[in-house]
């Protein structure tokens, strides 16, 4: 799989880490607050100055402190200070802080203090955040925002932020994010990692680290404790409890970090950023049992089918969708065939309003409502088709806008997608019956992200693969001589599965007229078409078909006819526009697509130029792009074609890919000349 080429995942025990530092190793830091004319100047070594904004320093530190509660809680501190260089960089002062709850527990934020300062003159101005300028915001079940924009900034200012967030979460140790949006300076995360704790560490990303050390000391925890024990939560006296521990003292750093720009055909940024991810593993006393904190994929499946909001109802026998379904499958003959009625009716007659993989209320209520998010209909999807002794089972994923998942550890907050598993005849389909117009045993396209596990037995792992679909396209263009010795033409696409899918979602949204505007305006400027037509608009298991007659348009009596046979099938523009890309090109599938073109010589007119035909290869055999031309005397014939292979790229494979694509743009933009006989 691509991810495992190009992220650099390192899983590492706390105590298991060894210094690789140098001996001396540079320092940068600033003091909060402390601002000097200086300071408005960026480093004379660093990279990207003329960003829109840049982050000259960025620290984060965690600690692990005993509580009142008997047991540990996190220390997370943060402090950035940012040069806003211009207008368009002023975003780089809005700031959000999400913190993690459960039920009435909730992480907090403490000193949380922001300033910018802006040069008039030979004075300093100071603009201090206040706390009506903070505000809060429910983002997720178990996520809380707090966020906030630093008050006075223009192009120019130079901003301090810090603040705090204690956490008695131990699972959920703060990540650090080495790049983002801006350049960065220097990015440093220093975490002490006492031996009862052992985390798990997931780095990913292209950057090398500048500085990375773990030097080894002893620490004391006092923590208050009821009088019968640690660990306990009984009322009562409370005394206090000192641990000793070794401690890891580990520092990552990262310099000059260039920007992560946004590029075409990039699934999430949040895959390729550099940063670093911690998954508690285990717990480890002294005079204790080591107490594993990460379930292994078998106890998940149990866990997830013994829970209400999730598997607890899909294999009962759920009577009460006996009436829904019995003039469902009413007639039907065997087992495929059910499955597609029972699919059908989910897809059309229930409507998804969001995302999520986890049933809202319960099955019943989304019977009731005909309503619900992707969790709800695609779990309801599955009761059904048990109710019918169909034995699907869920699977879950995680779609590619939310990111990859690890492939060894159950990372449950990495996934956030379901859809259904279904054993019909000899061979398995995979179904989401939340996308209207979506065909059978077709998932939507964000769902194939890699590795998926199956939520029955061990949890075994499934993988959907950008790579294994081919979206197939073919168009056709006939332009031939009518009774009167004029040009007509005729002009048909059947489109792919996907594009279809697409085309069906535009038309619901914007209306039919719209696209056919949309199609009309891409034509060239020496054609005229009628209206187009769209065959198998509303059959969704059959692809559309696009079909319209077509004119030129030309000067009476010309000397010389220029006609483009590509039409608007041309790649106008080079998909891959940028000079240089650090991270892998991700295309939502591989293509195949061909164009096929015959047109007849006009009356009273020669062939005069021609394309040359050409065949180029793609690494061997990861594309082909092919032109075919040939010609007599009455008609010129051509074939295009432009065929990838697999979907995904890696960035060592970009400049490559890049001249690739900058070879059929030229080549498709060629064009056919004849020329008037002469008398």
């Amino acid at each position: 799989m691509l991810k495992r080429i190009l992220s650099v995942v390192t899983v590492l025990f706390c105590m298991q880490l060894h210094a690789t530092a140098q001996a001396k190793p540079e320092k940068f830091d600033f003091k909060f607050g402390s601002v000097s004319k200086e300071d408005f100047v960026l480093p004379a070594d660093a990279i990207e100055k003329d960003a829109n904004a840049f982050v000259i320093c960025d620290k984060g530190y965690t600690e692990f402190v005993g509580n009142n509660k008997g047991w540990f809680s996190l220390r997370f501190k943060r402090k950035v200070r940012i040069k806003i260089n211009n207008a368009n960089g002023v975003d780089a002062a809005d700031f959000k802080i999400y913190l993690y709850k459960s039920g009435s527990d909730i992480e907090k934020v403490m000193g949380l203090k922001a300033v910018s300062y802006n040069l008039e003159g030979d004075k300093i101005v100071e603009t201090n955040l206040k706390s009506d300028q903070v505000f809060s915001d429910k983002y997720s079940k178990n996520r809380e925002l707090k966020k906030f924009s630093v008050p006075g900034v223009k192009a120019g200012s130079l901003i301090d932020v810090t603040y705090e967030i204690e956490s008695d979460f131990l699972g959920n140790l703060q990540p650090w994010e080495f790049q983002g949006e801006y350049p960065c300076y220097w990015s440093e995360y220093f975490v002490a990692f006492p031996s009862f704790f052992r985390y798990i560490h997931l780095s990913q990303g292209y950057q090398q680290f500048f500085y990375h050390n773990v030097s080894e000391t002893r620490a004391d925890y006092n923590i208050r404790v009821p009088s019968n024990g640690p660990m306990e939560n009984a009322a009562g006296r409370m005394e206090n409890v000192r641990e000793s521990a070794n401690v890891a003292n580990t520092t990552w750093v990262m310099k000059n970090v260039p920007a992560l720009k946004q590029e075409p055909f990039t699934s999430t940024l949040s895959n390729h950023i550099a940063k670093i991810d911690f998954q508690l593993s285990q717990y480890s006393f002294e005079g204790m049992p080591t107490q594993d904190r990460m379930a292994r994929w078998s106890q998940v499946v149990t866990a997830y089918n013994g829970a209400e909001s999730f598997g607890l109802n899909l294999y009962k026998n759920n009577g009460w969708l006996d009436d829904e379904l019995k003039g469902v499958v009413a007639g039907t003959k065997d087992n495929t065939e059910k499955a597609k009625r029972i699919y059908k009716h989910l897809r059309d007659k229930y409507t998804c309003n969001s995302g999520g993989e986890f049933l809202t209320s319960n099955l019943k209520s989304v019977q009731k409502l005909k309503n619900g998010n992707v969790g709800d209909i695609n779990l309801m999807l599955v009761a059904m088709l048990n109710h019918e002794g169909i034995k699907a089972v869920p699977v879950l994923l995680s779609t590619k806008e939310h990111g990859w998942v690890h492939d060894l550890y159950p990372l449950m907050d990495k996934y956030n997608y379901v859809v259904a598993q279904v054993p019909l005849d000899d061979k398995i389909v995979y179904l989401d019956a939340t996308e209207p117009g979506l065909p059978f045993g077709v998932l939507p396209a964000n769902c194939y992200n890699g590795q998926a596990r199956i939520i029955a037995g061990e949890g075994p792992a499934v993988y959907f693969e950008a790579d294994s679909i081919v979206e197939k396209k073919t168009s056709t263009f006939m332009l031939v001589l009518n009774d009167k010795k004029e040009w007509v033409g005729r002009f048909s696409s059947a489109l792919g599965t996907y594009e279809s899918l697409e085309l069906r979602q535009r038309i619901k949204r914007k209306g039919i007229e719209a696209e056919r505007n949309t199609i009309t305006k891409a034509i060239p400027a020496e054609f005229k078409i009628t209206e187009p037509g769209f065959e198998n608009l509303d059959t969704s298991d059959n692809n559309i078909v696009v079909r319209y007659d077509i004119t030129p348009v030309m000067e009476e009596d010309a000397d010389v006819i220029y006609i483009n046979p590509m039409l608007a099938e041309a790649y106008k523009d080079n998909p891959f526009a940028s000079a240089e890309r650090k991270y892998p090109v991700e295309m939502p599938y591989a293509f195949n697509e061909m164009f096929v073109a015959s047109i007849q010589i006009p009356e009273g007119y020669v062939l005069d130029d021609k394309p040359k035909s050409s065949r180029v290869s793609l690494f061997e055999s990861d594309g082909m792009f092919e032109y075919l031309i040939s010609a007599d005397d009455t008609r010129v014939e051509m074939r295009c074609k432009l065929q990838i292979n697999k979907a995904n790229f890696v960035a060592e494979e970009y400049e490559v890919l890049r001249e690739f694509f900058t070879y059929v743009v030229k080549k498709q933009a060629e064009t056919i000349v004849f020329k008037k006989k002469k008398a």
